[in-house]
């Protein structure tokens, strides 16, 4: 992931040491004085998935019509739904 907070994000040691719910919430007061008030839920999920999840991935993953993802390169990625 590319992103512009991601840097601040790496540099908050603090972050690693907290679970996942905690880590959101910091998260959002980080991002909450660095971008705009309609964007910070999304960039949150951004950076969120980034560290916890799968990145961009992430996505596809939560979504229950998707029975299958192939990654064949960083832009080369399928994503099967219901079997199809």
């Amino acid at each position: 992931m590319s992103h512009p907070l991601l840097e601040a994000v790496l540099a908050n040691e603090g972050l690693a040491e907290l679970d996942a719910a905690q880590r959101r919430l910091a998260l959002r007061d980080l991002v909450a004085g660095r971008t705009d008030a309609g964007k910070v839920a999304r960039v949150v999920g951004e950076l969120a998935d980034a560290i916890d999840g799968y990145g961009p991935l992430s996505e596809l993953m939560r979504d229950d019509e998707v029975t299958d993802v192939l990654v064949n390169g960083p832009f080369d990625v399928w994503a099967e739904r219901k079997g199809r």
